[in-house]
């Protein structure tokens, strides 16, 4: 049979592909995107879609705005090809971009990545824009465009085609949701918490730290994302980490209460404190074990942030040492089977003590230190 294109001409291609997104996501005339992603909403059962419009409505297609809802997808950047320009608005803060079509490239990233190229660069999310999806370009802290993908061009016919993204100009969506305000964007709404303990399961939408610093301006304000995140010890999509259920063996062995019940969960509140602090309280006592240094009960926490996720990989491929430490006692080794592959992300168990403040700290060989506090002092002992 006849070959397919030399696999050494998709090597190239596959350079030609990192190089551009080296390109955009380092250009300085890139611009950082909130992306959304269209979604048809379903007839209403045993009704057709004329039947289930606002009154006066008239459907033109499968996707009118009325059936339509939007979901956060991620970020990105990008980087126009060419821009046209266009009429300046008549206060001059803007221009209305001249051309009804126009083409850029689109470069996804973690939130956790921002603001470090390296890890922008190398860390590349498991999701790429798609036709029908909106951009809300971030041009400076009081304007916001916003662009929709209306096509995907491919430059090759290589494994990596040299993606081309072309774009409408969209009217301003803040009559929307997502996207009511401006500020909902510049500011993520990603902090449930307080929150009951049986309600904290894991999800792996990054949750955020936000600091406002100059109340007058949004152009310091620093929003950065946890990296440890509490999960309930009876989350059902943690059930199968060996960790976790031998712990969950020896508290059915023993009846004791190595970890909360369900009616401590509902009675437990979680917090949480910049920058990595998690705080549980509870009006009337729990239950817990009873050892010399107090009463505990054990906790899982997971690291899902991208860039220390594959930190914490080069170090055990390296067989450098990953600890949990309390002080100088060694309370979790972090090895390769603690990592999840269907979440991208690594676990570790550790104890809280009812009444107490414990820090905890992530410790490479190298002397790289992260701090974990969970602050248990409004816990009593029932």
């Amino acid at each position: 049979m006849l070959k397919p294109i030399n696999p050494i001409s998709n090597r190239v291609a596959d350079g030609r592909r990192f190089a551009a997104r080296s390109i955009v996501i380092t250009s300085l005339s890139a611009l950082s995107c909130f992306v959304f992603r269209r979604r048809i909403l379903p007839v209403v059962e045993g009704e057709s879609r004329d039947e289930s419009i606002y009154p006066g409505g008239h459907v033109l297609s499968n996707f009118d705005e009325h059936a339509v809802e939007y979901d956060e997808q991620g970020h990105a950047m990008l980087l126009f090809d060419k821009l046209p320009g266009g009429s300046m608005h008549s206060d001059g803060d803007s221009i209305n971009i001249g051309e009804a079509m126009f083409y850029a490239q689109i470069e996804p990233f973690h939130f956790s990545d921002y603001g470090q190229r390296q890890n922008m660069l190398k860390n590349i999310p498991d999701w790429k824009p798609k036709k029908g999806d909106i951009l809300a370009m971030v041009v400076s802290e009081d304007l916001i465009k916003w662009v929709e993908i209306v096509g995907v061009t491919g430059q090759t016919l290589h494994a990596h085609h040299g993606d081309k993204y072309v774009l409408n100009v969209r009217d301003r969506l803040e009559h929307l949701e997502p996207f009511i305000t401006q500020e909902s964007l510049l500011v993520p709404e990603s902090n449930p918490f307080p929150m009951p303990l049986s309600q904290l399961l894991y999800q792996d939408a990054p949750l955020y730290e936000f600091e406002e610093n100059d109340p007058t301006t949004k152009a310091d304000d620093e929003v950065k994302t946890k990296l440890f995140k509490l999960v309930n010890f009876t989350d059902p999509q943690l059930q199968n980490y060996p960790s976790i259920m031998s712990i969950v063996h020896l508290n059915k062995r023993t009846n004791s209460h190595y970890y909360f019940g369900q009616e401590d969960q509902e009675r437990i509140v979680v917090d949480v404190r910049n920058p990595e602090t998690y705080i549980l309280t509870s009006d009337v006592p729990v239950k817990a074990i009873e050892t010399p240094s107090g009463h505990i009960s054990y906790v899982a926490v997971v690291i899902d942030r991208p860039s220390m996720v594959s930190q914490i990989e080069g170090e055990l491929s390296a067989l450098r040492a990953v600890q949990v430490k309390d002080g100088e006692k060694i309370i979790f080794e972090i090895m390769p089977m603690h990592f999840d592959e269907l979440r991208k992300a690594y676990h570790f168990i550790c104890t809280l003590v009812l009444g107490q403040a414990v820090q905890y700290d992530l410790v490479f060989e190298s002397g790289e230190i992260h701090r974990l506090e969970l602050d248990a002092t409004g816990l009593g002992v029932a």
